[in-house]
């Protein structure tokens, strides 16, 4: 059975692909080019030029002006987490490579026409989604026997993308963990063919929750891909009355607020949660 991945290349993903690389034999990885900078480099380019500052003084004004520079901050300090995370949970570098043996092909758009003909030649029976945005109608139907997502939460619940900061955020522990599902043209809302549940430990924080899911993302491809090789893997079809999507209510205030409810739990105090509406 030819298996062909397509990622972002992030250093969980790349961790994700190695893994079922030695257990399984992936036929190829297409991979979006220039998204994998030195850390930092590409944030501080962005957020400290003085060209850049001057720029959004005069076209957003002064409060505008200090919501984009905290969120500079927050998202460096989100790099340094994320690089604890790998380390410590992991035990990879940010900058973790693929295996020898593996070939990668690098592209401009994951949803284009070189993606397209990459998979063409490729002729694979299933295709692998990780950290990818949303794929478009020709990429879902160019795997014979379909395209499998990871999502890092428990679907139907908290569809979309940081659904581990949902999670911590909500307390809805019991929604942590991975699901491997049937990619569709609507988001996270395919049939699930494994989920494996993960348990939220003191001290997490969104990198750390999402790190010990990839390990259960591993586990849970391998199942499936070995399924399908014996069989077939037709999937549980999602309740949508359970389904729900929040995204775009992650304003920076919530992301810094998550990472110190992290801290909150190694310490042993109880995170705070006020500003959360959960509906």
């Amino acid at each position: 059975m030819h298996v062909v991945a397509l990622t972002t290349g992030g250093p969980y993903e790349r961790y994700v692909l190695n893994e079922l690389h030695r257990r399984c034999g992936l036929r190829a990885v297409i991979m979006r080019a220039g998204l994998s900078p030195e850390p930092g480099t590409t944030l501080r380019r962005q957020y400290w030029s003085t060209a850049n500052l001057l720029r959004r003084i005069s076209s957003d004004g002064w409060p505008a002006v200090h919501r984009w520079w905290l969120s500079g901050r927050i998202r460096r300090w989100e790099d340094r987490l994320r690089g604890r995370a790998l380390r410590e949970v992991l035990e990879v570098r940010e900058d973790l490579p693929f295996d020898d043996g593996l070939e990668v092909v690098e592209v401009a758009n994951l949803n284009g026409s070189e993606t397209t003909e990459c998979l063409r030649r490729y002729a694979p029976d299933v295709l692998l989604l990780l950290g990818c945005p949303i794929i478009r109608r020709p990429i879902l139907e160019s795997a014979r026997r379909g395209v499998l997502n990871c999502h890092t939460s428990l679907l139907p619940a908290f569809r979309g993308v940081a659904p581990e900061y949902w999670i911590l955020l909500s307390g809805r522990h019991d929604c942590a963990g991975v699901t491997i599902h049937w990619a569709t043209e609507h988001l996270d809302a395919g049939a699930i063919t494994a989920q494996r549940r993960v348990e939220v430990l003191p001290g997490d924080d969104p990198f750390r929750l999402r790190a010990r899911c990839m390990v259960g993302a591993v586990n849970a491809f391998d199942e499936v891909l070995n399924a399908l090789a014996s069989g077939d893997c037709p999937g549980q079809p999602q309740p949508p009355a359970a389904a729900a999507y929040r995204a775009s209510q992650l304003t920076p205030e919530l992301r810094w607020q998550c990472c110190l409810m992290g801290r909150a739990r190694k310490a042993g105090r109880p995170p705070t949660t006020e500003a959360v509406q959960m509906a």
